[in-house]
Order: C-alpha cells, then sequence, then structure tokens
C-alpha cells in the first residue's frame, strides 16, 4: 500500500483504493505522510498528453484537460484516505470534489466500459491531415461498425472533434460545407471550434456563425439535443472569452436568435425521451440560458440594448412556475437561481419584481433556483442577500434531511449564513437565525467551524473580519452554559477552528494561549493540528512561561496511544528545549519531560540527557 508505484498505478488504482481505506487507521504517521507524499506531488500529466495525442491525431490537449485529469487522480486516492487525511490534504480534497464531483463508490463494482484502444479503434487515421472538403467526404461515408460494447461511432465522433480543434483556422474557411453532415458529426465539429477557443485560437464569428444558425433550424427530434447542446456551449464559449474573441458587435442579433432557437427547442414537448436524452435537452437549455445572460453583459458593455434578455426570462418563468411540477421548472430555476446576482446587476428592478416567484420554496422552480444560489457561494451581494434574507431564516428553521445531496445542501446554507455573517448582513441575535441552523442537525456547528476556518486560513483579514470571527468564537464557548446560544460546541466543533485561529497573526498571541486553554479545559485535548504546536514553538520566543503551563496541563490529558506528541514531535521539542535553556523555566520543563516519558512518550527522555551533558548558561 505505500509503494508508490502502486500509489499511482492505473491498473490497480481500485485495489489500492480498497486497501489503503481498510488500512488507513492503523498506518504509522511516518508511513501516512509518505503516502501523501507521493499523492500531492501529482501524476505524470505527460503520459497523459502523450495519450490524448496519440487518439486524437496529434492534437495538444487544453491546458484544463490535463489539469482536471490530475485533479481527478489526486480526489480518488485522497477519497481512500478521507479519515485520517490532514487538514492541508482535506482541504485540498473538499475543493477537488467541489470543483470536479465526489470520488466514485468503491462499495460498487465497476463494469468495464470499453476494451484496449487496439481492439476498440484499430488504427485510426489522421483526419486532421485532411483538407476540410476530404473530412466532410470522409465523415459523410462513416459507417459505424460493430464493437464489444456498440459501436465506434463515439470514437469517430471524438477524433473529429480533435482534427477540428487542431485544425480550426484551417476548416472555418470551410464551416458553410459542414451542414451537410449528420446531427452527432456536426456536434462534435461545433465542439472542435469551440474547444479551440477555448485554447486561445482566435476564430471568424462571421464564417462559423451561418453554420451555427444551420445546426439550430433542423429538424427537432430526440437525438438532435447533443447538436443543440454542442451550439450553446460553441456560444457560450466565445462570449465568455470576449476580450480574445473580439466578436462583432453586428452579429449579435444574429447570436440571440441562435439562443432563443435552442431554448425554444428544448421546451418544446418532445415523447419518449429516455432519462438520457431529457437530461441533454435540459443542459442545452440551461447553456443557452446562461449564454443569454453573457450576451447580455456582452451588449452592455457596448452600449447595445440588451432588454430582450428579461422578456425572454419572464416567458420561461411563467411556464415553469405554472405548477410545483411543472416540466422545465428545474433547468430553468438551476440557471437563473446561480445567475441571480449578475441578472440583478443588468436589471435591479427586474430581481425586485420577480424574486418571490423565482424563490418560491413550495414550487419545482423555487427548490431549483434556491439549491443554485446556494452553491454560487462567490456570487454573493448584499443587494440579493436583503432579497432572500426571509428565505434564508426559512430554511435555517428547516431540520437538517438524511442523504447525501440534502446534506450537501444543508452545508451550503451554512457557508451562507457565515459568509453573510462575516459581511456584517447578519447579526447572532437576528431573529434567532443562527441558532435556529445550529439546531436544525447535530453537525450543523462543525459546518459552520469548518466554513469560518478557510476564512481564518487566510491571514489579511480586515479588523472588522477579525472582531467578528472573534465574537463568533466567544459567542459559541458561551453556549456550553447557555442553550441561548445553540447547543453546546462538540470537541469537533472547537478542534476544527482552533487550529487556524492559533496560526492566524492577526490575533494577539495572549488571546490565542487562552483560546487553546479553553479548548484544552472543554474538550479534554489540544488535538493534532500541526497549526497549533508551530504556533506554540514559535509563541515560546517571547512568551515562554505561558507556553510551558499550557503545556503541562495538556500532557497530564495524554495516554500512550496518542498521535500528537508523535507527529508534532520537532515543534514540541522546540518548546521543551527552549524551557530547558531557561533558569527561570527549566523546572516545568523537565516536569513536562518527566510525565511525557510516564505516560508512555519516551523520544522526550533524552532531552534531558542531553541537556545535562551542555555548559550552563554564564
Amino acid at each position: 500500500m505505500t509503494d508508490p508505484d502502486q500509489i499511482t498505478a492505473a491498473r490497480s488504482r481500485r485495489e489500492w483504493a480498497l486497501l489503503a481505506r481498510a488500512s488507513a487507521s492503523s498506518l504509522r504517521p511516518a508511513a501516512l505522510e509518505g503516502v501523501l507524499a507521493v499523492i500531492d506531488a501529482g501524476p505524470d500529466t505527460e503520459r497523459f498528453v502523450e495519450r490524448f495525442r496519440s487518439t486524437s491525431g496529434g492534437a495538444e490537449p487544453p491546458e484544463q484537460y490535463a489539469e482536471q485529469w490530475a485533479g481527478a487522480w489526486q480526489r480518488d486516492r485522497y477519497a481512500a484516505l478521507a479519515d485520517v487525511l490532514p487538514e492541508q490534504q482535506l482541504r485540498r480534497y473538499r475543493e477537488l470534489c467541489e470543483s470536479l464531483g465526489p470520488a466514485p463508490s468503491l462499495d460498487t463494482t465497476p463494469q468495464p466500459l470499453a476494451w484496449p484502444e487496439s481492439e476498440e479503434q484499430g488504427s485510426p487515421e489522421n483526419l486532421a491531415a485532411m483538407t476540410g472538403t476530404e473530412l466532410i467526404s470522409h465523415a459523410r461515408q462513416f459507417q459505424p461498425t460493430p464493437t464489444r460494447f456498440g459501436t465506434n461511432a463515439e470514437v469517430f465522433c471524438s477524433q473529429l472533434q480533435a482534427a477540428v480543434t487542431s485544425q480550426a483556422l484551417i476548416y472555418q474557411e470551410d464551416a458553410p460545407q459542414f451542414a451537410e453532415l449528420a446531427d452527432d458529426h456536426l456536434a462534435a465539429v461545433l465542439d472542435g471550434f469551440r474547444t479551440a477557443i477555448q485554447a486561445g485560437q482566435q476564430l471568424s464569428w462571421a464564417t462559423i456563425l451561418p453554420l451555427v444558425k444551420s445546426a439550430t433550424g433542423r429538424p427537432h427530434t430526440s437525438d438532435t439535443g447533443t447538436l443543440h447542446l454542442a451550439v450553446a456551449r460553441f456560444v457560450l464559449a466565445g462570449l465568455a472569452l470576449q476580450n480574445t474573441q473580439q466578436i462583432p458587435t453586428l452579429l449579435g442579433d444574429a447570436l440571440w436568435d441562435v439562443l432563443e432557437s435552442v431554448w425554444s427547442a428544448a421546451r418544446s414537448p418532445q415523447d419518449d425521451l429516455d432519462g438520457d436524452q431529457q437530461s441533454v435537452w435540459d443542459e442545452s437549455l440551461e447553456t443557452a440560458l446562461r449564454a443569454a445572460v453573457a450576451w447580455a453583459l456582452w451588449r452592455r458593455e457596448h452600449g447595445a440594448v440588451f432588454q430582450v434578455l428579461f422578456t425572454a426570462l419572464d416567458t420561461l418563468l411563467l411556464d415553469a412556475a405554472g405548477t410545483p411540477a411543472a416540466a422545465g421548472a428545474s433547468p430553468v430555476g438551476r440557471t437563473v437561481g446561480s445567475l441571480i446576482t449578475r441578472l440583478d446587476a443588468l436589471e435591479p428592478a427586474w430581481t425586485r419584481r420577480r424574486i418571490e416567484v423565482l424563490f418560491n420554496l413550495d414550487t419545482a422552480l423555487g427548490r431549483a433556483s434556491w439549491m443554485a444560489y446556494l452553491s454560487s457561494m462567490s456570487s454573493l451581494t448584499e443587494s440579493v442577500v436583503s432579497l432572500l434574507m426571509d428565505v434564508y431564516r426559512t430554511a435555517a428553521r428547516t431540520p437538517a434531511v438524511d442523504g447525501q445531496d440534502h446534506r450537501d445542501l444543508h452545508r451550503r446554507l451554512g457557508d451562507h449564513l457565515m459568509a453573510i455573517y462575516l459581511a456584517g448582513l447578519l447579526g447572532l441575535d437576528d431573529e434567532s437565525t443562527m441558532v435556529d441552523y445550529l439546531c436544525s442537525s447535530p453537525v450543523a456547528g462543525v459546518q459552520l467551524a469548518s466554513s469560518l476556518s478557510e476564512v481564518v486560513h487566510h491571514r489579511d483579514l480586515s479588523p472588522d473580519t477579525r472582531d467578528r470571527i472573534m465574537q463568533w468564537w466567544t459567542w459559541r464557548l458561551t453556549a456550553r452554559d447557555d442553550n441561548a446560544n445553540g447547543p453546546a460546541p462538540q470537541p469537533e466543533e472547537l478542534h476544527t477552528l482552533i487550529g487556524p485561529l492559533a496560526r492566524n497573526d492577526v490575533f494577539r498571541v495572549i488571546w490565542r494561549l487562552e483560546q487553546l486553554s479553553v479548548v484544552l479545559e472543554t474538550t479534554g485535548s489540544l488535538g493534532r493540528d500541526r497549526r497549533i504546536y508551530s504556533f506554540l514553538a514559535e509563541a515560546a520566543t517571547d512568551y515562554l512561561g505561558p507556553v510551558l503551563e499550557l503545556m503541562h496541563r495538556w500532557v497530564t490529558t495524554l495516554d500512550m496511544y496518542d498521535y500528537a506528541p508523535r507527529i508534532r514531535e520537532s515543534d514540541i521539542r522546540a518548546v521543551l528545549l527552549a524551557g530547558l535553556a531557561s533558569p527561570e523555566h527549566q523546572e516545568l520543563a523537565r516536569d513536562i519531560i518527566n510525565r511525557a516519558t510516564y505516560r508512555g512518550h519516551y523520544q522526550f527522555a533524552p532531552l534531558l540527557t542531553d541537556t545535562d551533558d551542555q555548559p550552563g548558561p554564564s
């Protein structure tokens, strides 16, 4: 399990993960650190790039592809060790899950999705070497051949996309001719142009837009959802990168017509759609709406009118809010909810008119909007928060429900409440909102502490933020004796926050030492967070007495199985050596060492012998 070759091996990654999960709690600290060092270093991305080139006619992968693959590689290995991850790796693991989604479950046996490339594809042609006319002719003549798991149609589409990406500047000149292709092949071509844009290639929108418009003009069937999704993604990519793409403003109306065609098709009744097909149509609607908001921002920047966006949104919302289970409510709600702050910036009066419809939690539209809004943590604004304060209070009073999705939503609500509190928009006694949330789940206090610890981790806190953090900490400590401030904090809640507090220099040293003493008194432990012991080692320079007194009380709580003295040995030794070198504190330092030795931590005993051999202070 600790062999670096096995940790990085692709073929045995599942077997390694199962073994790591089963053995994690019994790993020695040194062994765990060695495993984490391999995972922290990440995979060999060059091998990934070479494999991409070999399967895409020599095309280079966009930078984010390799980054996402490397992130997923780390995420899956961190997941196997989730129960024993130190704070730094745990934070990285959560960030990866946030951006890439959760790691695949180890509790289900995966089924093979494809055979090795050599069996599945044979010898793929280098499509990128063809002229545009040759490529179109080849795609029109392509006939899928059976494979062990269906056909090679998807493989061909992937090759087609990669070829267009690598030769987009050439193929754009033949763009109108690509309209001859079948839906799936045209979608691959548009995806190729999109990835070229995202890779920084400057394309001619006037040349490609007629092809895009022709794609939306095709008859609507259950299978054209993929094509419409490719159209919406292409337009969104260009509008999101408008500073580099320089889309001519004269194309504004044509772009709007394209986007309107996409969501009109997505809203048209479709019979006999399976789950996957419906998901594609929903995603095409969401992507088109996101592109429409980007279009409005682009139009505003160039001094052009964009109010047609809000007329279209009114129509979509009217349909989506028709009944609690209205078809299309979820994709519309997810999109508008996640973009509400941008919409508010574009047209504040519209937001105020529609806020009650958008976030009515009794409707599918409102629930979808709320969940999407909670997921868009970076977009909090005072204007939107004030409009949604009643919804926040209602949600805080709602008991948490079992299930991963519900737990994630409840955690995001806590993240929002903490951000709103730190921004000065919510008081601790504001209609008991914070108390209600703390009472809504047994882990609510830990969730809020975790959210706050991410803020405290950053050193550059403003004085107002620092004061609010201290106020929060004191308020939670008073709950030990007064449940008017919520349930008493659990040890995990205090340990989650005290490490970042101890390491942040914006708080006075004496205050931090006092809070560590409170945590020790309340929980019977200082925990294992490396930042605590690093702080103690630094504080010992000017506050040796208080640090040794704290350490003396701490050492009496230890038993021989405690990890902290082993994994934080260097910092603890630094404090003890400072104490032994000080005539004023030497006796206390010796007593700490003796007590630690008595409790099975023999690694500190040699300090007494070593210092006895050294000449005393002159």
